[in-house]
């Protein structure tokens, strides 16, 4: 389920060790860091990011004494999983945080919430764009940056229009309280939107 929701990969057995691969991704694996079930997990992670695709065929599976053998540690093994959506988080968070201070300065400054809004944005999503595409999502989409500006002026918009709209409702409320709101709404579907379009690779020729 984690793989499902946090990189988009619907795998039914994330730890098999029964991998077939071909001759030119051989290079691409060897590059690939950790060591048995760490590894396997990476190895999925990079195949994610390097845009192979890839098809499960089911196998009997015969486990000796309850695989007993196992050295397998859910929390441990799991914990690259994690740190992606993680790393996502700290890049956003401090993309959030000078994106919140820019507009406080920039409306203190007297600029219209739009202005504010848009003039902040700009400013940083260049920490964010560069973050996300070297340190997180790892992608080498040459429309990456076409893709991420779309997406940075959709949703500019729609944040300085949501909350300008809701700055008429909510008179009493502080502007900047209800910024932080609408943008961790948009943070969430900031991720899918950008894992699966905005950095996703082209897919290549299958492996597993």
């Amino acid at each position: 389920m984690v793989f499902k929701y946090l990189l988009g990969l619907k795998i039914s057995d994330t730890q098999t060790g029964l991998r077939a691969f071909s001759k030119n991704q051989v290079k691409d694996f060897l590059k690939v860091k950790g060591e048995r079930f760490e590894y396997e997990t990476n190895m999925l992670i990079d195949n994610k990011n390097l845009g192979y695709k890839f098809k499960e065929i089911p196998i009997n599976t015969v486990y000796i004494k309850n695989n007993k053998s196992s050295h397998f540690n859910p929390v441990r093994d799991s914990i690259t999983i994690y740190l992606l959506f993680f790393k996502y988080i700290v890049v956003s968070l401090l993309s959030f945080i000078l994106d919140i201070a820019l507009f406080g300065i920039f409306k203190a400054f007297k600029f219209t919430i739009i202005n504010a809004t848009i003039i902040a944005r700009i400013l940083s999503s260049i920490l964010n764009y560069t973050l996300n595409k070297n340190k997180v999502f790892k992608s080498f989409n040459k429309k990456s940056l076409i893709k991420y500006y779309i997406l940075v002026i959709i949703q500019m918009f729609i944040s300085g229009y949501s909350v300008k709209f809701l700055h008429k409702i909510f008179v009493n409320k502080n502007v900047i309280f209800l910024k932080i709101i609408i943008d961790l709404i948009i943070f969430i579907v900031n991720y899918y939107i950008q894992r699966e379009w905005v950095f996703k690779r082209r897919e290549r020729e299958c492996f597993y």
